[in-house]
């Protein structure tokens, strides 16, 4: 029945985008260090920053959820997190690890909106298999993005590596927002019927 699904077909690019983007933030560290922003002792502060983005960006969400719709916290979270992420190698360490800090933090919340979004689109029957396929996409956009960084890179340089990312980003997060509102309204539509 998922393969029946047009929407499992609409949100293989989303999948695919967030998939680039998260390969091209797993190589920040290396970003980082070929910027001269950090070097092999301040490098360790990229885990920090991560790991405190990680729990405030869960915590956030947590909060949000009780005052917004998944949907508008998706898309609020898409915003922050490429607005943050281009702007951070800008600014010497000290503006790279709070800038970073900023666009891991609304990344963590767009990670946990997308799979509670799912629910809203994927009948309940198809949420497994659904699943296995969205994740087969994204793992494998993490590779296809290492391919894509060095001539990216060598073309525009890496704060536009970093744009690109945020494009990445921009293109998952609308189009699944906009998948999610049109089952809504379909849904309302009806249930009025």
């Amino acid at each position: 029945a998922v393969f029946k699904n047009k929407d499992t077909y609409i949100l293989l690019i989303p999948n695919f985008a967030r998939g680039i983007a998260a390969g091209i933030v797993n190589v920040i560290t290396v970003i980082a260090i070929s910027s001269a922003l950090l070097d092999s002792q301040t490098s360790s502060y990229i885990n920090i920053v991560m790991q405190v983005g990680m729990f405030g960006g869960n915590l956030l969400y947590a909060a949000f959820c009780k005052k917004l719709s998944t949907r508008r916290v998706l898309l609020l979270s898409t915003v922050g997190a490429s607005v943050f992420l281009p702007l951070c190698l800008g600014f010497g360490t000290v503006g790279f690890l709070l800038l970073f800090f900023f666009a891991y933090f609304f990344r963590m919340i767009m990670d946990t909106a997308l799979p509670v979004i799912v629910t809203e689109i994927i009948p309940k029957e198809q949420i497994g298999a659904y699943t296995s396929i969205r994740m087969l996409v994204f793992t494998g956009a993490q590779a296809v993005a290492a391919l894509l960084i060095t001539p990216i890179v060598d073309l525009i340089g890496y704060v536009g590596l970093l744009i690109f990312a945020s494009a990445m980003q921009i293109v998952c997060g609308v189009v699944y927002y906009i998948v999610a509102r049109a089952r809504r309204s379909l849904a309302e539509k009806l249930g009025r019927s």
